[in-house]
């Protein structure tokens, strides 16, 4: 760089040498061309030098630019509004003439920064360029415009920077005047007011001057025309703000949409003192949800929270107690200002403070609300105010219009109604547009594509400042219409089930019936505070029968329970419509009756309130049994029906008892006739259902027997689908899957329910699915799993697709996990039992027992730590309970399970699991020395020491022992559980109490009348269990002599029809006995202990090790995830441990089952 430095000065003296001067006489010149002819080698000499140094010269000049142009990209992006090029540019700045003050917490809205920008700085648009600010009131159009006029003012691009309030006429000409002055010169003088707007508009179209000019509040455009007083200057650039998107005639709309939550919060934290902590910012989302994200809105929220020193947690309460004070309260000092509103006919030109409510009675008073027309509107607008804001159909208005007869119709309503008295979507829509361009609207699709109707939605603050502008008559006035037109949109779309008074059915789309949840939401916030002044609003259905008329407040809150939505607001809603509702008056007392019966379902659904159901559903029926009027109706009945469910809701064999005896009283004042049927099948599906809790079987077969065979008499199928409501085909069709063998009639009855629901309900409501699911189970056990699972995937489909509940979601889940189990599929069968678990619902505590049995029983298949977490917790839950055949067979799960593991710390826990087993049935047992008896579940029969010299003969002079130990719950006998006690203590070398629980056991089995072939196996294996254990110990070959023969006596004594495979079992059994002992004859007792630790820990790694997965089955090909196989990595270790399983301590096992889990 340095030698083309020096060769460009060498040219240019050259060239000043002899290139004339400016000036010289025309001789000089002429001299000095003859003297550069001479010196033309010289100069031809310097340029070859200077052209040597050209391609250096290019690349410097690229990476020049280059360098200059990544600089530029990291700089800030300059505004549209910027400088020509051939334009000196001031270092002064531009003459600022902005009358409003930006407010100092503001929050930066870069996106619509940029958009400005890029809207102004558009070379093909109109000149001058024009943006318009278009949203809501509120919404920070004035205070972005502000921003945008400051960044402006920092870059010294413009000569002017002028403000006009355009809000009127009349405003808009004083801002020109008062800018007339800040552009002339030497006080020049006007002659009047059009003098001075006519010079600012010829100064600005001046092609010399560049500037910005705002025109704020622009909302009117009806009443003038802006374009009149725009100049049309080249350099100019205009950005005006308007609520109406009419305005977009003029240039460029650029929607002012909501902050987002993040600018929200941030906007809300910059005027408080307040931690950001996460308190806080929880309170602080659901302040600015609640505000709709307004940013005046929440500028006025953080004034009021700052001047009452309120903790954020509490503002919402004071909102909701008071909205008016908190939206029309001000600070002193507050930037926000608008003009004053005209009075008669005049505007003061003053500023006022603005507020939310100043803002939108603005938009309001261009309604024209003292006319008759503005009135309608405004009443429109007041009803609309009642909806939740973000949906509202057009379908709800054109409903609550065909639903009333011309007189009953609301003068406001003919708005949207035609020449031939039939609703008009096109005058719905031109009302709602002007709605829409006074920004009293949000939003307003008229697209009608995805269905008939067109749909608007309101900013949350427009519906609290609609309502709180309404005086109290007005306003109970307008939610009573409200409520009468929601019971119009649900009359219309329920169906009720005249064989089940308790069922109805709102037949809506997805889509519809998240509208009206939204819609019910809102109208159940208002009554909660009215409820005081209020009575029920008794509409008409508009159709024949008993009911032809009701309240519409029980509309509502059945429509809720079809949306499985219980909680406290409904409870007390139906709670007040019973205390309301006088029984005398022939129309209040179905009302009456239902609110009742609908409050019974919620506190049986409810967690935590079955008690209060079976309270509440006991005193309802006594009441009715006791007013006078009821007697001849179903009234009774039905109480009685509602009562029995909420009994079958406590998981209480008390209740279940009390379920058969009152379902029996009954049945014997009903005379078996064809008309009692319904109600006589009902009460004997109840039966059925306590009998099987009960495990009375006998009595569960015979009630079947007798519906069966009472149907059979009448006609068959063809009478049950005439008379049986949807509990009795629910209710039958489990008793088949449960107590029929035949799998063909299993399938047969359960697809004829599926059949006859699909005919009452349809094929994709949920009840219909309820029997879908019944009939996946049944094709399950009939081996059709392929079929069985596509059912259950089909109805999961289904339900997804229709947003049905949780109860039809979890139904079919666990049908699902069933095949699955069959299938071999143990994980999908874990993960599907467990995602039921998962539902957020209201699963009653026995189903949420169910599911954690069904989860442990999927689990031990490939983790049994696993396994143990969910039946421990099952345990834990019905120990709460008095379910003892539950807790029995729950018992024995834990138990099975925790055999597995091997360890002597697994044994300890085996034997107090069996011990508070003994509990259920009232015998407190000490099984080892200093003991303490376990604790009893039920009240205490007997107390049984196992180190007691003198028990046996105790026991012989006191029968009681033996009685509860006959006693059977669930699957097992109380002398099941004890001699599995006398294994458990023979194996930890405790022989003297084994042996007295050995012989106890033995000796109350001998007692037992009537057990099945499974009963019989089950004890007799145990037994010989507990032999083979103790030859171990003693080698006395005539026990074992007289244990076979002691159960040969028992089996056949006991056996029963159809129980001959029990004799060649024993058989079995006993060669394996007699060879057990020949085993241990031949061989030494030392070789015989190596020989069957040696045995025992290799089946104890073969079977860890298929558990494991690490020795898979042959019938079980597939292999468990890795995470899985971790998780059995310990249980593994311990089975093939070189000191064998009977002295590893299993350490911190419920820590490890937790952690599986």
């Amino acid at each position: 760089m340095s030698s083309l430095n020096h060769h460009g000065m060498e040219l240019d003296g050259l060239l000043d040498k002899y290139l004339p001067q400016n000036g010289s006489s025309k001789p000089c010149r002429l001299l000095a061309a003859l003297k550069s002819i001479a010196a033309d080698i010289k100069i031809k000499s310097a340029m070859g030098n200077i052209e040597k140094f050209l391609p250096l010269l290019t690349t410097f000049l690229l990476t020049s630019v280059a360098f200059r142009n990544e600089v530029a990209l990291n700089q800030p992006k300059r505004l549209g509004i910027r400088m020509e090029p051939d334009r000196n540019q001031s270092s002064s700045g531009a003459a600022y003439h902005v009358s409003r003050h930006e407010v100092r917490h503001f929050v930066d809205r870069p996106e619509m920064l940029d958009e400005i920008d890029r809207v102004l700085g558009d070379e093909r648009s109109q000149l001058p360029r024009i943006a318009i600010l278009q949203g809501m009131g509120g919404q920070g159009k004035t205070q972005l415009a502000l921003r945008y006029c400051g960044i402006a003012r920092s870059q010294r691009n413009l000569d002017y920077i002028l403000w006009i309030d355009a809000s009127t006429r009349v405003s808009t000409m004083r801002g020109l005047e008062e800018i007339s002055e800040e552009l002339s010169e030497n006080n020049q003088g006007f002659e009047d007011s059009d003098a001075r707007i006519t010079f600012v508009r010829r100064k600005l179209t001046s092609r010399n001057l560049s500037w910005l000019l705002v025109f704020d509040n622009y909302d009117d455009p009806a009443t003038f025309d802006l374009r009149e007083y725009i100049p049309k200057g080249p350099l100019g650039y205009v950005l005006i703000t308007t609520r109406n998107p009419v305005a977009e005639r003029i240039g460029p709309l650029i929607r002012v949409t909501e902050m987002t939550e993040s600018e929200a919060m941030n906007l809300l934290f910059k005027q408080l003192d307040a931690a950001e902590d996460e308190t806080n910012r929880n309170a602080a989302v659901d302040i600015v949800r609640r505000l709709g994200c307004l940013p005046l809105a929440i500028d006025q929220a953080a004034a009021y929270i700052k001047a009452e020193g309120l903790p954020l947690a509490d503002f919402l309460s004071h909102y909701e107690q008071s909205a008016r004070d908190i939206l029309e309260s001000i600070p002193r000092l507050w930037e926000y200002n608008e003009s004053a509103p005209i009075r008669n006919g005049e505007e003061s030109g003053d500023a006022v403070a603005k507020t939310v409510f100043t803002t939108w009675n603005l938009s309001l008073t261009l309604l024209r609300p003292d006319t008759h027309l503005g009135t309608l509107k405004v009443a429109i607008l007041s009803l609309i105010a009642f909806f939740d804001p973000h949906e509202i159909s057009e379908e709800h208005l054109k409903t609550y219009y065909y639903a009333n007869n011309p007189d009953q119709q609301p003068e406001w309503m003919y708005l949207f109604i035609d020449d031939r008295q039939q609703w008009s979507n096109i005058k719905f829509d031109k009302v709602m547009r002007e709605f829409l361009r006074l920004s009293l609207i949000t939003s307003l699709n008229t697209e009608r594509k995805s269905s008939d109707f067109a749909f608007v939605s309101l900013h949350p603050l427009v519906g609290d400042w609609i309502n709180l502008r309404q005086n109290s008559d007005i306003y109970r006035s307008n939610f009573e219409r409200f409520t009468r037109l929601l019971a119009a949109n649900l009359s219309s779309k329920f169906w009720e089930d005249p064989l089940d008074p308790s069922f109805f059915e709102c037949k809506m789309s997805l889509a519809q019936r998240h509208q009206m949840e939204g819609h019910i939401a809102s109208w159940m916030n208002l009554f909660m505070q009215m409820r005081p002044n209020l009575r029920p609003t008794m509409v008409d259905l508009g159709r024949e029968g008993p009911v032809a008329v009701t309240a519409a407040e029980l509309l509502i809150a059945q429509f809720l329970t079809t949306l499985e939505i219980f909680d406290e607001n409904g409870l007390e809603l139906l709670q007040w419509l019973w205390d309301v509702c006088n029984v005398v008056d022939d129309q209040m007392l179905p009302i009456k009756f239902g609110a009742g019966s609908l409050e019974v379902n919620w506190l049986c659904i409810l967690p935590g309130l079955t008690e209060e159901a079976k309270k509440k559903g006991r005193e309802r029926w006594q009441y009715w049994r006791t007013t006078p009027g009821t007697s001849g109706n179903d009234i009774i009945h039905t109480g009685l029906l509602q009562f029995l469910t909420a009994l079958t809701f406590t998981d209480s064999m008390k209740d279940e008892r009390e379920i058969i005896d009152l379902c029996k009283s009954e049945l014997e004042t009903l005379p078996n006739v064809e008309r009692n049927m319904t109600i006589r099948h009902q009460l004997l599906a109840f039966i059925l259902l306590a009998a099987n809790r009960l495990g009375e079987f006998d009595v569960y077969d015979m009630m079947f027997d007798t519906i069966w065979n009472e149907t059979a008499e009448r006609g068959g199928d063809d009478f049950r689908r005439r008379i049986w409501p949807y509990h009795c085909w629910f209710f039958f069709t489990i008793y088949c899957l449960g107590r029929t063998c035949d799998s063909d009639f299993k399938v047969q009855f359960s697809h004829a329910a599926v059949e006859w629901a699909t005919d009452k309900y349809g094929l994709y409501h949920y009840r219909t699915i309820h029997f879908r699911i019944l009939k996946a189970n049944a094709l399950c056990m009939a081996g059709r799993l392929a079929d069985a699972k596509a059912m259950a995937q089909d109805c999961i489909a289904i339900i997804i697709s229709e947003g049905y509940g949780s109860y039809t979601y979890a139904r079919a889940h666990v049908t699902l996990g069933e095949v699955l189990m069959k299938q071999e599929e143990y994980e999908e069968a874990y993960n599907a039992y467990n995602l039921v678990l998962q539902v957020q619902g209201y699963l009653s505590q026995n189903e949420r027992l169910q599911i954690l049995e069904r989860c442990g029983d999927a689990a031990k298949r490939v983790n049994i730590g696993l396994a143990d977490a969910y039946y421990t917790m099952r345990l834990s839950g019905l120990n709460d309970t008095d379910n003892c055949h539950e807790i029995i067979n729950s018992t024995m799960d834990s138990w099975g399970i925790k055999l597995r593991y091997g360890t002597q710390k697994a044994r300890q826990e085996t034997l107090e699991l069996l011990a508070d087993g003994l509990g259920v049935y009232g015998i407190e047992i000490i099984y080892h020395k200093d003991g303490t008896p376990q604790r009893c579940l039920r009240e205490s029969i007997a107390t049984i020491n196992l180190g007691d010299p003198d028990l046996s003969r105790r026991l012989t002079e006191d029968g009681t022992v033996h009685t509860a130990l006959l006693e059977r719950f669930g699957m097992w006998y109380g002398f099941d559980l004890l001699i599995r006690m006398a294994v458990q203590l023979l194996q930890m070398e405790n022989i003297d109490t084994a042996e007295q629980a050995f012989h106890l056991a033995k000796t109350t089995f001998e007692k037992v009348r009537g057990p099945s072939e499974i009963d019989i196996a089950s004890f007799i294996g145990a037994v010989f269990s507990y032999s083979e254990i103790r030859f171990e110990i003693d080698y006395d070959r005539k026990r074992l002599q007289d244990i076979s023969a002691w159960a040969r006596i028992q089996i056949l004594e006991k056996r029963g029809e159809g129980m001959e495979d029990l004799e060649s079992w024993w058989e079995d059994k006993t060669t394996e006995l007699l060879s057990l002992m020949e085993l241990y004859m031949e061989e030494t007792k030392s070789q015989w202990g190596t020989r069957i630790r040696s045995k025992t820990i290799g089946k104890l790694s073969n079977m860890f090790s298929r558990v494991a997965s690490l020795k898979p089955p042959r019938s079980s090909p597939s292999q468990p995830s890795s995470s899985l196989q971790r998780g059995l990595g310990f249980a593994h270790n311990i089975a093939t441990s070189s000191v064998g399983p009977a002295v590893v301590e299993l350490q911190d096992r419920s820590t490890l089952a937790h952690s599986q889990a």
